[in-house]
């Protein structure tokens, strides 16, 4: 018989639900087309993750504010008599090469956007070596004390909200609850997020440092701890230029515009540095 000059009606495929802890930076199309990445804040597309991930972080305009976008990009220079490529301090008029030691003239960087006011919170690492107290000896027996740190942050009503940290941690908390056996209790598990009342159990700056100083507490060889951060990450300038790059890796607390970020020197200096030799420390940074 003839056929109509209406072309056959497609159906629509549903789309799949795609779970990821976290913030997740780029999201890929049905399998059944060609696969393209997509900007997070505009939607533009790239054929390649890496293509959209460089957007996100370096070019694209809609990003929020505060973070990587309108950071100054850390930058290398090679050696003028060896060759050799390390990072350049940000600010520096003369580098001298880690390998010759020959003192090279920094290239002049082209002009930065302005910062965001975000308050830089400077941190002291004090440098040097420490003795082990002891060495090549067997591990403890597990002396069945855990405690757990769990924080997560949303951002609520900001340029920066995100929307599955609070889940991460409540599914952080009964994971290592049921299988791992850490106790459910206020003096042994901790849980720091944005969507309660209570000031104290906020994820602010100063709760996050109260809880790791806790968390590392009187740590007793044979003790099992754990630290849990979901939310956003970022980069501050290296007072002490001891980074390849020149900048230190910082976490974002709920108050970060007010109170500045934490540095990932402190961090270790409260929850690594500090410990005990035979204390089992697992931590999870979740950030982007």
């Amino acid at each position: 018989g003839a056929s109509s000059g209406r072309g056959r009606r497609r159906r629509r495929q549903p789309r799949g639900l795609l779970a990821a802890m976290g913030c997740m930076s780029s999201i890929a199309e049905s399998p059944q087309k060609k696969t393209a990445w997509k900007c997070q804040y505009c939607g533009q597309a790239f054929a390649t993750y890496q293509l959209a991930d460089n957007h996100e972080k370096h070019q694209c305009s809609r990003r929020p504010a505060g973070f990587q976008q309108n950071a100054p990009q850390p930058q290398k220079m090679k050696c003028g008599k060896c060759g050799q490529v390390f990072g350049l301090p940000p600010n520096s008029a003369q580098v001298r090469c880690p390998k010759c030691n020959t003192v090279n003239a920094a290239p002049q960087a082209p002009q930065q956007t302005p910062q965001p006011n975000i308050p830089t919170q400077v941190y002291n690492q004090p440098i040097g070596l420490q003795n082990a107290p002891s060495i090549g000896q067997p591990g403890p027996e597990p002396s069945g004390r855990k405690r757990a740190l769990l924080v997560g942050v949303n951002y609520p009503g900001t340029k920066a909200e995100l929307r599955g940290c609070i889940n991460d941690v409540h599914r952080m908390k009964g994971l290592i609850s049921q299988m791992y056996g850490f106790p459910d209790t206020p003096d042994a598990m901790r849980v720091l997020t944005d969507d309660q009342h209570d000031h104290s159990l906020q994820p602010t700056r100063s709760n996050i440092i109260t809880g790791l100083h806790w968390l590392a507490h009187q740590a007793q060889p044979g003790d099992c701890l754990f630290f849990h951060f979901s939310g956003h990450g970022a980069q501050q300038l290296d007072p002490k230029c001891m980074e390849d790059d020149g900048y230190d890796e910082t976490i974002c607390p709920c108050d970060f515009n007010s109170a500045g970020m934490i540095v990932d020197d402190e961090i270790f200096d409260i929850i690594v540095a500090s410990l005990p030799s035979g204390v089992k420390l697992t931590a999870i940074m979740d950030c982007c």
